[in-house]
């Protein structure tokens, strides 16, 4: 979860990081968060900013590094064991999990099985 009431400089910094990709992530008008120049834009500057740290801040690591942390309600963030930086749509993804769910029958079920 973004946290706003930062402690630290490095929380105030990572604040800001977090905020700006926020704010670039809801003016996208692209399916794709990761496809937005905007947003990839974001990424870059929080992905130099992770770089240029031994670590980033306790909260930043909990909520982040190797999970998929909220940055709102509709778009989560995450940083893999690698370092790469994820966004995406919530909304959209638990959208097309039930599209998904509703689309296969159990004939169709049966049918791959076969």
């Amino acid at each position: 979860m973004l946290k706003l009431k930062a402690e630290t400089n490095k929380e105030k910094e990572e604040a800001i990081l977090l905020l700006n990709l926020r704010f670039a992530c809801l003016i996208s008008k692209s399916a794709n968060l990761m496809h937005c120049i905007n947003v990839q834009a974001k990424i870059t500057e929080l992905d130099k900013y992770l770089k240029g740290v031994p670590a980033p801040s306790k909260h930043f690591d909990t909520y982040f590094c190797q999970f998929t942390g909220d940055l709102c309600k509709q778009f989560s963030l995450r940083v893999n064991a690698q370092g790469e930086i994820k966004v995406a749509r919530k909304t959209h993804q638990k959208h097309l999990a039930n599209v998904v769910a509703l689309e296969v029958t159990p004939k169709q079920k049966e049918l791959a099985h076969v």
